[in-house]
């Protein structure tokens, strides 16, 4: 937002010229339009940020997951779980960084 002119900048951007962004193909066709308001840029900074607090919480997990015997933990089971949460976190905070760009 900074290299944008600040917060205050984009919103006043955004409420002047109101508009709408339309998801990517196939989501456009189950989601609608979403408004340029400050709403949109809260979500975008919500996605974002979920992306960072997930990261080092899920390495926090996987280090004290790892230091566990091997036979009280399915390794096989813990790295797809792990693959799963990262997966959607890095989907959510690059698709909304798309959709902000």
């Amino acid at each position: 937002l900074e290299y944008c002119g600040g917060e205050n900048s984009c919103l006043s951007v955004i409420m002047n010229e109101p508009g709408s962004v339309t998801h990517f193909c196939p989501l456009n066709l189950c989601f609608g339009a979403l408004p340029l308001d400050s709403t949109f840029l809260r979500y975008c900074k919500q996605a974002t940020i979920q992306f960072v607090i997930v990261k080092p919480v899920m390495a926090v997990i996987n280090l004290i997951l790892i230091s566990q015997p091997p036979e009280k933990i399915n390794r096989q089971v813990m790295d797809i779980c792990m693959n799963i949460v990262y997966n959607i976190s890095y989907t959510v905070a690059l698709y909304y960084l798309a959709l902000f760009y």
